[in-house]
């Protein structure tokens, strides 16, 4: 979040977190930027409850799914 000397990194490693952990997380670090600071968001991993569900984040955010990229 952030740019340059004015940003802030966070990591999670191999610890399984629910979204709103993630979504409060990253409501607390907004409160230091301003609103149109740029946020990038990588990750290797995540757990979805359904099919449908990750169908629907992945549409959200404009992710195409190829095969490969789905383990059940």
């Amino acid at each position: 979040m952030g740019q340059g000397n004015q940003s802030i990194a966070i990591s999670v490693g191999e610890i399984a977190v629910e979204a709103a952990f993630m979504e409060a997380l990253l409501a607390k670090l907004l409160e230091k930027f301003k609103p149109d600071t740029p946020v990038t968001m990588t990750f290797r991993k995540a757990h979805f409850a359904s099919g449908h569900d990750l169908k629907a984040f992945a549409e959200k955010l404009g992710i195409e799914l190829q095969q490969g990229d789905v383990e059940q």
